[in-house]
């Protein structure tokens, strides 16, 4: 421990680690090809594989969004 606070306390929030700062440097490794998914626990696996899927919810909303806009920007 080191004056003011935690010497690893950039993540916690509340005094609680969310899992995802441990599992996004993970994911991105897994995306960009620099890890395998045989590389990590089971538990780390069933973490990245939901990371993604709401990283592709993510995109897939913002996607439409923008068609949205775009359509109404066509019509005026």
């Amino acid at each position: 421990m080191r004056r003011g606070g935690y010497i690893f306390a950039d993540h916690l929030v509340g005094g609680v680690s969310h899992p995802d700062e441990f599992i996004a440097p993970k994911a991105a490794e897994f995306k960009n090809g620099a890890r395998t998914m045989k590389s990590m626990t089971v538990t780390e696996q069933e973490l990245v594989v939901l990371r993604l899927g709401e990283e592709a919810e993510k995109d897939a909303y913002e996607d439409e969004l923008r068609d949205k806009e775009r359509q109404a920007n066509a019509g005026r």
